[in-house]
């Protein structure tokens, strides 16, 4: 006889709450979530922060890693309403459970499943992202005798407080990212001033990216030697050459910057000089067609390499289409060229509703314009409110 298997049980159970603040206007929202981590007393807390009703559901989030947003909204939110959470693994899969506010008989409510990252060594904030996504076989997960934690809201509330305590004089900058002959140069600045803060020479392409991805990669503002504390979202806060400038080259390094992972044909210089030595070619055609669940390329124009056209053999999804569309320029080693790119796009718009992600791009407007689907100035009727995001930090 075989032996009997024991059941599956739940284990590392830990709890957590996420407090929201919503702006009843725009549907804008503020989302701490804060997880016990295996240490007693300790807690990771990310915050999260949403556009135009869009809830903390399921997909893929960015948390802040701005240090004077995560001060200011831990102050604020402090006293915001809060749902319980529960952590647990089950079966290699780490799961989260939701308890309403009123709940006092302790019924968890399954989330799904969740991955979520975090900056290393002793820093228990920010969570750099989170993923969630649905599980059918969560809900049949036995959860008889699971109590509620009698101590999480007066540890979320210190953790929010420890946060809001830290207001150090961080300094939000944008990166003014430009090249002369030899050399990038990296000019940090206020929003609303033009007075150069900071100023990083370098004339190799990934110095550059590690620079302005710290504080994705790391979690962590950026310090200067004069004792300046940083703080900035290379996804946001980067402004590549003068952007009003239609032979803008500079911005070809944008995917390179704001991904860890890209389609292989994608090549990019290695440094500054070997950018502006590289000969502009115009009216390279992004053709994007809409498959069954993604989009494939098609490069139509003047003649490329062979690496370039390599990403026809690549499935897109609609945050990597706005990452291309807003490169503007395609660099192609073997050619010594940058390939200054038009997008068109071909699907069927009847069948198939505009991403919202879409419309976030100057370029993908026109596009849409251009086929007639969306009015010029204007936007559609109906608008997919969950596009998809897998941008995975594997680095």
């Amino acid at each position: 006889m075989g032996e009997t298997k024991k059941p599956k049980k739940l284990s590392n159970i830990r709890y957590g709450q996420l407090v929201t603040s919503i702006d009843e206007e725009t549907g804008d929202s503020e989302n701490w979530l804060v997880i016990q981590t295996n240490e007693k007393g300790h807690c990771h807390a990310g915050l999260f922060r949403l556009t135009g009703w869009k809830d903390l559901r399921f997909g893929w989030f960015w948390g802040s890693i701005r240090y004077d947003v995560l001060s200011e909204m831990a102050s604020e939110m402090l006293g915001e309403d809060r749902i319980n959470l529960m952590l647990a693994n089950y079966d290699e899969k780490e799961y989260i459970w939701l308890q309403a506010p009123d709940e006092n008989d302790g019924i968890w409510t399954p989330w799904g499943k969740i991955e979520y990252g975090f900056s290393n060594g002793t820093k228990t904030y920010p969570i750099l992202w989170v993923k969630i996504w649905s599980d059918s076989a969560q809900s049949k997960i036995s959860m008889k005798d699971i109590p509620s934690s009698k101590d999480i809201e007066t540890t979320v509330t210190r953790i929010l407080e420890d946060i809001a305590s830290k207001e150090e004089g961080y300094i939000h900058t944008k990166i003014s990212l430009s090249a002369g002959d030899y050399e990038y140069i990296a000019r940090f600045h206020r929003p609303d001033d033009d007075e150069i803060l900071f100023e990083m020479r370098e004339t190799n392409t990934r110095n550059v990216r590690n620079l302005i991805r710290y504080p994705r990669k790391t979690g962590l503002w950026y310090e200067t030697d004069a004792g300046l504390k940083l703080t900035w979202d290379p996804f946001v806060d980067v402004i590549y050459g003068d952007e009003e400038n239609e032979e803008n080259p500079i911005a070809v390094l944008r995917p390179y910057i704001e991904r860890s992972t890209l389609p292989q044909g994608l090549d990019f210089p290695d440094t500054a000089k070997e950018m502006v030595s590289a000969k502009i070619v115009k009216d390279l055609l992004l053709l994007f067609k809409r498959g069954r669940r993604s989009w494939k390329l098609w490069l139509l124009g003047p003649e490329i390499g062979t690496r370039l056209v390599s990403l026809e053999n690549e499935s897109y999804s609609n945050s990597q289409v706005v990452l291309l569309a807003d490169a503007k320029y395609l660099f192609d080693r073997q050619k010594n060229s940058l390939f200054k790119i038009r997008v068109a796009l071909d699907f069927d718009a009847k069948k198939m509703i505009i991403p919202k992600i879409f419309l976030t791009s100057p370029v993908l407007h026109s596009a849409l314009v251009g086929k007639g689907v969306l009015p010029e100035g204007g936007e559609p009727d109906f608008v997919d409110e969950k596009y998809p995001n897998e941008e995975t930090e594997g680095e």
